[in-house]
């Protein structure tokens, strides 16, 4: 995080496909080398966070959807007929049939047994594996694209 604004812009794109607040998401932007690949382009910098973190950012979509088959179940509408608004999961059709997000959210851990068959659980998971990165060369060149 050097004063770029990637924290920022990182939690509007996913608040807006949960309809969440930018400040209901946290954004963790630190490398943890135990669970994160790291080379000479981690980091960020530049265009790097970009790559880096766009693809977790853009799998709140993924995730959008998996909340709504959970919520469709508990709401008793189709997933077609979801939307999440406002901090909350709701029927389309009739808003005040909603539940808050968090509520949506938390069943895969607190509440399994209420998960559809097609839902596994609410968590997505993005890591960037890029090909191009390998060691440096025996004259210490490297690719950082």
């Amino acid at each position: 995080m050097q004063g770029q604004g990637h924290e920022t812009v990182l939690s509007q794109i996913v608040a807006d496909q949960l309809g969440l607040q930018p400040g209901d998401v946290d954004v963790t932007l630190e490398m943890d080398t135990a669970k994160d690949q790291w080379s000479i382009a981690a980091g960020t910098y530049s265009c790097a966070s970009r790559r880096h973190r766009r693809g977790g950012a853009y799998g709140a979509g993924q995730l959008a959807e998996k909340l709504k088959g959970i919520a469709a179940k508990q709401l008793n509408v189709m997933a077609d007929d979801v939307e999440l608004s406002g901090g909350k999961i709701l029927s389309k059709s009739n808003p005040d049939n909603a539940l808050p997000f968090g509520r949506v959210a938390g069943t895969s851990h607190w509440s399994p047994v209420m998960l559809p068959r097609a839902c596994a659980g609410a968590e997505r998971d993005r890591r960037l594996k890029p090909p191009e990165l390998e060691p440096p060369s025996s004259d210490d060149r490297i690719n950082t694209r």
